[in-house]
């Protein structure tokens, strides 16, 4: 004799298929060697840049001493330097590494 037909009385949850929505606020990469989040600022407006030291306005409009060099890759002319920014003197905020070709870099006494 065949057994009666019982359901399964298991519940479940069906997961939603959408793709979750990125936070409003994206969490901050922090500089490991300071403990402090990066700035947000990706570029420093030359109005505030003009009013800082000579060494942060010298090259122009859209540059940004570097302090040191903390990695390579590439060879040739696709060679890229990632560098550490000297950080902002008077908000004392410091800034992503970034990578950098080589044809974008100048010596201290203006050598390529």
């Amino acid at each position: 004799m065949k057994k009666p037909y019982k359901p399964n009385l298991v519940e479940y949850t069906k997961s939603s298929t959408k793709r979750k929505k990125p936070s409003d606020t994206p969490t901050p990469i922090i500089d490991p060697n300071t403990g402090l989040p990066y700035s947000g600022r990706t570029v420093v407006p030359w109005d505030e840049q003009k009013t800082l030291p000579k060494r942060f306005h010298e090259s122009g409009e859209g540059t940004w001493p570097a302090l040191k060099i903390i990695g390579e890759r590439g060879s040739g002319k696709r060679k890229e330097y990632l560098l550490e920014w000297e950080p902002h003197p008077y908000t004392n905020e410091t800034f992503r590494p970034d990578w950098v070709r080589i044809f974008c870099m100048h010596t201290e006494d203006g050598r390529q």
